[in-house]
Parts: structure tokens; sequence; C-alpha cells
């Protein structure tokens, strides 16, 4: 979790120094790219499978690149973390996705630090967003758990390409 801190931090930073033009024509491609490997990917499912590389080396390339992801660009964070975890410690899809959970809390933290000592929170905005945030974590972590990953990779395919088809809209 603290490299995923610094790394939000980091990019969230980074992400300030840009043109809110240049992430919105960036953002649709690579969370079509996230949608199309969850799709395509064999390893998602029921059942544990075995890791591809070590726990240590998995925390420091995985907790960077989630804390980039996150604090650079944001949505559908909670997928690229999911996928990292099934796809490289072979976890399985609801696991995965519950060890994501504290990752995206961490790199949204990092990232609303860094906003707010720039002064650019919209705090009415950002208030509502996280109570929704809030309540669909909740609603989704019991279908996960009532469900398993058959509800998982479908929702994980349909919000994902759903954001971006809505951002590629918008440009």
């Amino acid at each position: 979790m603290a490299i995923v801190a610094v790394f939000s931090a980091l990019a969230t930073w980074g992400v300030q120094q840009l043109s809110n033009q240049t992430l919105a024509q960036l953002l649709p491609y690579f969370l079509i790219g996230i949608a199309l490997y969850t799709w395509l990917s064999p390893n998602l499912g029921d059942t544990d499978k075995p890791a591809k590389i070590s726990a240590p080396s998995f925390t420091l390339i995985s907790g960077a690149g989630i804390g980039l992801y996150g604090g650079f660009f944001g949505p559908g964070m909670g997928a690229i973390a999911a996928l990292l975890f099934a796809s490289l410690l072979g976890y399985k899809l609801s696991k995965a996705t519950a060890h994501a959970k504290p990752l995206v809390l961490v790199s949204n933290l990092s990232s609303l630090i860094i906003f707010m000592f720039s002064g650019q929170v919209l705090w009415a905005i950002g208030l509502c967003m996280a109570a929704t945030q809030i309540l669909g974590a909740r609603l989704g972590s019991n279908l996960v758990i009532s469900k398993g990953s058959r509800i998982i990779k479908p929702l994980l395919l349909l919000t994902t390409l759903a954001i971006a088809l809505r951002l590629l809209w918008l440009a």
C-alpha cells in the first residue's frame, strides 16, 4: 500500500502538468485495452492458479503500476488491480477483487491529498462521488460473495467499456 500511495501521489502531481484534452484522448483507448484483456484472459475464474511471479516482485511492480495509473487516470483502477492479482498471483477473481479494494482506497486518498494541496477539489461533486463509490463497493462485494466470478468478468467488461465509450463520445 505504501508503494501505491507514493506512486499515486507522483502520478497525481504529473497529471496536473497536462491538459484535460490530452487526458481525455488517452484514457478511452487504455480502457478499451483493459476490456479486451479481461475478455480474452483465461486466468479469470473461480479457482486460484499458480503465481507467475513472487509476492515481493508483485508488490513492487503492481504497486507502482496501480499507483501510477490510479494517480494519473483513475477510472478502471479497481479492474486493473484485480486483473493484476488474478494474472500475476493466480488469485481467483473474487479474491483478486477483494485484494484490490484497499489499494484503490490508498491511491484515491493519496491523490486526494495532492489535489487538496493544489486547491483542485470540487468538494460537492467529490463527496457525492465518494458516497456512490461506497454504495457501489458494498453492493458489488455482496454480489461477488453470492455470484462469484461468473458475474465479475461481465461486469468488469461492461463498466470498463461503458466508461471508455462515454469518454470517446464526450471527446
